[in-house]
């Protein structure tokens, strides 16, 4: 029932910090992770992008307290489509990005980890510090095979950087031959181009 109300309201909600602060109260309340999440859901989706980074920032927030590793990322994956996109970022938008990859090192699953960052590049989120927060958040990833996967996918968006070759060869550190093989080959086009450079 509350979040049915919250529904309602949802697409109505000023970015006022009171507003935000009473329906994060109202979220936390719940006990049912999909109930919480569909409420965060609701209010990015519904939203008026004029309410934009204040809004997210406290779905990002409420994310937090999701126990389900699946409703956690679920929730991140829609954020990630509202998350801005142009080359320059100003403070709350950085703050977003950051506040971003560290809910998703917050779940407890690689797989749904690696999702919920991959779902970031996927969104076209490819900012410098966007790459920076995913691959920091890359290095707490237990499994082999979840961290390569991510940084192959991660390479096709890194552009000729070298802080960003130094901290994807950081996250690659540690792997299996087999596996650091397949992130360091997904690498070579960016070393061809910082090469060239």
């Amino acid at each position: 029932e509350r979040r049915q109300v919250l529904e309602t309201l949802s697409a109505t909600l000023s970015s006022e910090p009171a507003t935000l602060q009473a329906w994060l109260q109202a979220v936390d309340g719940m006990d049912s992770d999909f109930e919480k999440r569909s409420a965060i859901v609701d209010i990015v989706e519904r939203q008026s992008p004029a309410n934009g980074l204040p809004t997210l920032a406290a779905a990002l927030q409420a994310s937090l307290g999701l126990s389900s590793d699946f409703e956690h990322r679920s929730a991140l994956e829609a954020v990630a489509q509202r998350l801005p996109r142009q080359a320059a970022l100003d403070a709350p938008a950085e703050a977003a990005l950051k506040a971003y990859s560290e809910s998703a090192r917050r779940i407890g699953s690689d797989f749904d980890r690696r999702m919920a960052l991959s779902a970031l590049l996927e969104a076209g989120v490819h900012q410098k510090a966007a790459l920076l927060g995913v691959l920091d958040a890359t290095r707490s990833i237990d499994s082999d095979f979840e961290r390569a996967e991510l940084l192959s996918s991660l390479a096709e968006h890194l552009p000729a950087d070298a802080e960003l070759v130094a901290s994807y060869r950081q996250a690659a550190r540690g792997l299996s031959e087999h596996e650091r093989g397949k992130a360091e080959a997904a690498l070579d086009p960016v070393m061809d181009r910082l090469a060239k450079a």
